[in-house]
């Protein structure tokens, strides 16, 4: 890839193009042999400096966005407090407990199935935006250390 067609990447495609580039043509998992690793690198250390400051910018905000410790634990709270409130005070109003003890069981059942199939679809989409956070993290050193290394050869 030459290195116009590199800038634009890095630089100018959405943000989940950037994490499928990303993961496409620089994580490790995807090569066989160290030296097609140091390829890829050396097709970093032809950008600019100031491409490769604005790349870790841009890389500083992704990470941000895939962070997805902020949301989650308040988040996990919230429904924490929803299960318990439909579970204990919801299905009463619907069903006298003492005069349905079978379907209020059942009612609560149904409550909390639906309610933990929520869950897990929604721990599914934290789960895949933490990878991209990985990913993201990653690059974003890889970039760092090719930064350092062009100051260093610099001086």
């Amino acid at each position: 890839m030459n290195t116009d067609k590199l800038i634009n990447k890095i630089l100018l495609s959405s943000d989940q193009e950037l994490v499928s580039f990303i993961d496409q043509n620089y994580i490790c998992k995807n090569f066989d042999d160290f030296s097609e690793i140091k390829k890829k690198e050396e097709s970093l250390f032809k950008l600019d400096e100031d491409v490769l400051n604005h790349a870790l910018f841009r890389l500083e905000s992704l990470e941000e966005i895939y962070d997805t410790s902020k949301g989650s634990s308040s988040g996990f709270n919230l429904m924490g407090i929803v299960i318990g409130f439909m579970l204990k005070d919801y299905m009463s109003i619907f069903i006298e407990p003492s005069s349905y003890p079978k379907l209020y069981l059942f009612g609560q059942i149904i409550v909390f199935a639906l309610v933990s199939y929520g869950l897990i679809s929604i721990l599914r989409i934290l789960n895949s935006s933490s990878e991209n956070k990985s990913k993201i993290i990653y690059f974003k050193k890889l970039l760092d250390y090719v930064l350092k290394e062009k100051q260093k050869n610099r001086k």
